[in-house]
């Protein structure tokens, strides 16, 4: 048997479609907004649409922030995967730093003109 979960927007339409439902509802939502307290005592059709609406976008925000910050962390995570790889490539073979690191061959190998481009580049004293 399948839940539904009541903080969900279909979770919400399948579980209080009527307006017999309207005293669980109320319920509900004082038990998510306050703990306990009865902040919401009455809750009309508009209002209640109203608070789909800002429950639906305060969930995309959610979503978008978790992406970001998985994005975020997965460019972190590349970047020191190229840090460590540039670290090692006057001490280990490119198929090594590669197996090691998670790195493709062709990156590495990309990784090490760029620092050999760069020790050109780069005036001697």
């Amino acid at each position: 048997m399948e839940f539904l979960d009541p903080k969900i927007d279909l979770g919400f339409r399948r579980i209080f479609p009527s307006p017999q439902s309207k005293p669980i509802l109320i319920e509900f939502l004082n038990a998510l907004v306050d703990q306990g307290k009865s902040v919401i005592q009455n809750l009309s059709r508009d209002e209640f649409e109203l608070l789909e609406c800002q429950t639906l976008r305060v969930e995309d925000s959610r979503n978008i922030v978790r992406r970001s910050l998985q994005q975020g962390l997965e460019q972190g995570l590349q970047q020191s995967r190229r840090d460590i790889a540039r670290s090692l490539l006057d001490l280990l073979p490119p198929s090594v730093i590669a197996e090691k690191t998670g790195l493709s061959l062709p990156e590495v190998e990309a990784l090490s003109q760029e620092s050999s481009q760069s020790r050109e580049d780069t005036p001697i004293l």
